[in-house]
């Protein structure tokens, strides 16, 4: 099952229309959706969390590193992820190397925060 497949899953599985879809990630009509849904156009990577936000499921379930649609992050799951998701030829090293430095600002918010807990 490709991106585009799983997209209109979790859409039609939450009952919402293409044009719902295409209103909440901010496009101007319903044809982007139906373009992403039958892999005509690409998702930029840095548009994968907000479909994963409006569509209620994580990121790697709609790359296909998980078959689950809410996946419990354990360490061991989470190295996983990232494993499979480096190994994947469908995507670019542009954008494994975004997803690194948005991985490092994660990890450094994160820490910053939990400092004085």
């Amino acid at each position: 099952m490709k991106i585009g497949d799983r997209i209109k899953a979790r859409r039609e599985s939450l009952k919402m229309t293409q044009e719902e879809l295409a209103l909440k990630m901010g496009y101007k009509s319903r044809s982007t959706i139906n373009k992403i849904e039958l892999g005509i156009n690409d998702i930029a990577q840095s548009k994968i969390s907000d479909f994963a936000k409006i569509l209620k499921t994580t990121p790697a379930y709609l790359m296909g590193l998980a078959e689950e649609e809410n996946i419990k992050l354990t360490k061991d799951n989470l190295t996983k992820h990232n494993i499979a998701f480096f190994k994947n030829k469908d995507i670019s090293d542009e954008d494994k190397k975004k997803m690194i430095e948005l991985m490092q600002e994660f990890y450094y918010k994160q820490k910053y925060e939990n400092k004085d807990k």
